[in-house]
């Protein structure tokens, strides 16, 4: 796990935008073979899918890159083992849930890709992206998630631009997923035998799956909350002006995972890394506000067509949402998390969903679709506020002991 913060955010933030920059082929592709009913039912879908993966994943996004960096190699592949096979059991209840969801909440025209995109989001949960964000290597995440993944978005682009079903596009990721996860599962038990004394319960996991779904209440399932309370054609737009804020989370996602492990092992100066992580997710989150001021509504004209784009208010309460999750992430992750200070990041996730889910619903109801892109920058700011004021003295323990 060797390398410069700077550098190692570049080698993770590459193997996850990459990915996101096959997306960038597959979602035009796809947004132009369908209609805005389906356009924006497909959002819904990946909202209330994102949410079951919360569920599904367990947590181990967010405790697990520490677990792994310090572990042997037979510890690690019995934490692998262990959380695939609590994230499938867990899958095998929460994907049916959330596609029922899905069906009560989209149009009948545009259930069946709807559907379908529910149940390939809620399986991103079986990602073992977090285990080799542990482990340190941005190659291994290219070879086993980034690549496949990428290359399923392709594929899936081509097909449907030939003439192919849309269905393709769920199917071709859900197999990207599944495939990763079980070929690292193949590679870790290749060094020897597992470490017995590792044990994974259920109840160890409830407070990191609480955490993450609590945030994913109002972050995770926006485009459900303001679906109940706009009309079709508002939602389109928003869900387009949706997309482009997922990229930028993958940018946010990228740099966060990359020094997670860096912050974990460094404890001989732990303060001056979480200053560092935090700087450079200062300057990452205030990068993503400028771009979805100047570009967010025509750069998603030029994506999904202009029946699609998104307006300029919603672009830029997306852009203010950015540079506070970008900020979240490293007081969270690096911060709170590597001081052992998880149940501040889950009281600050109670704070947003509190706050967050009436706030999205009220405000999209009051001011439509910018009232729902609103709520969400306002929630994410809170939450910064709240966790700024926890991990202060730990921004600054180094600093006032003179060292």
């Amino acid at each position: 796990m060797s390398g410069s913060p700077a550098a190692r955010v570049l080698g993770f933030t590459l193997a996850t935008v990459l990915p996101a920059a096959a997306t960038l082929v597959s979602l035009p592709v796809l947004a132009h073979a369908v209609d805005r009913p389906t356009w924006a039912g497909l959002a819904v879908g990946q909202s209330v899918g994102g949410l079951a993966s919360l569920v599904a994943a367990g947590g181990w996004a967010l405790t697990g890159p520490a677990a792994v960096a310090g572990a042997s190699t037979a510890a690690r592949r019995s934490l692998y083992e262990a959380s695939l096979r609590l994230r499938v059991a867990v899958a095998l209840v929460v994907v049916p849930v959330g596609m029922l969801v899905t069906f009560l909440l989209v149009a009948d025209s545009a259930r069946p890709l709807s559907l379908a995109v529910s149940a390939s989001s809620s399986l991103v949960a079986l990602s073992p992206r977090w285990f080799l964000v542990g482990v340190g290597t941005a190659r291994d995440v290219l070879r086993f998630e980034a690549l496949p993944v990428a290359a399923a978005h392709l594929v899936a682009a081509a097909a449907i631009a030939a003439g192919a079903s849309p269905l393709v596009f769920p199917a071709a990721t859900t197999a990207a997923y599944v495939a990763a996860a079980l070929a690292l599962a193949v590679v870790v038990r290749r060094p020897g035998t597992a470490d017995p004394s590792v044990r994974v319960s259920w109840r160890s996991r409830w407070a990191p799956t609480a955490t993450e779904v609590v945030g994913g209440a109002y972050s995770t399932v926006n485009v459900a909350l303001v679906s109940v309370q706009v009309s079709v054609a508002a939602l389109a737009g928003y869900a387009s002006g949706w997309k482009l804020y997922q990229w930028g989370i993958v940018v946010v996602a990228g740099a966060c995972q990359a020094l997670q492990g860096w912050v974990a092992t460094g404890a001989a100066d732990r303060a001056r890394r979480f200053r560092t992580a935090l700087a450079l997710h200062a300057a990452i989150g205030t990068a993503g506000l400028a771009g979805f001021l100047l570009l967010g509504g025509p750069l998603t004209s030029v994506l999904f067509g202009e029946a699609l784009a998104a307006p300029g208010a919603v672009s830029a309460w997306f852009g203010g949402a950015v540079l506070f999750l970008s900020l979240n992430s490293s007081l969270g992750r690096h911060v709170l998390v590597a001081s052992g200070r998880v149940d501040a990041v889950l009281r600050s996730t109670l704070v947003g969903a509190a706050f967050g889910v009436p706030a999205i619903l009220v405000l999209a109801d009051r001011y439509g679709a910018v009232g729902g892109a609103a709520g969400l920058a306002l929630t994410e700011a809170l939450v910064c506020a709240y966790q700024l004021a926890v991990a202060r003295p730990l921004l600054r323990s180094e600093r006032l002991s003179g060292t």
